[in-house]
């Protein structure tokens, strides 16, 4: 988040109209207007007012880090456990559901009504044949 930003979205936090912010930190109301769109910069000891009067820290106004307050914290062990456990079942599920199809597909082909097997060819001895495909052997 730009300096900028940050600046305009902590005022307004605070409920504090450019003019009221100008007064506390000993400013006019259209320096504040310039720094609320990026035209010019607060000297250090405006940013230490600024600071003090929103309770962040300069270097967080500075470098752009969120304030502490709107950190998200992080995920607790349970949350962490939670969604392992999630994609551990969805992963098993789609496996399942995988070999199911892979299974039914088997059992499809194996009930063609073209499919054979060499017990159901007749004739001669040492002859194999369905009129197709043909083995001889001595």
């Amino acid at each position: 988040m730009k300096l900028e930003e940050k600046l305009t979205g902590l005022r307004k936090e605070k409920g504090l109209t450019q003019l009221e912010l100008a007064e506390a930190v000993h400013v006019s109301r259209q320096a504040v207007s310039r720094w609320e769109v990026g035209t010019s910069i607060p000297t250090m000891e405006n940013l230490a007012s600024l600071g003090r009067l929103y309770g962040v820290p300069v270097d967080d106004l500075l470098n752009g880090r969120e304030e502490p307050s709107k950190k998200e914290p992080p995920p607790a062990d349970g949350e962490k456990t939670a969604k392992r456990w999630t994609a551990l079942a969805l992963a098993a599920l789609s496996l399942t559901v995988l070999i199911l199809t892979v299974c039914v597909a088997a059992l499809l082909l194996s009930q063609r009504e073209d499919a054979h097997n060499l017990s159901d060819l007749t004739g001669e001895e040492g002859v194999i044949s369905d009129g197709t495909f043909s083995l001889e052997w001595p």
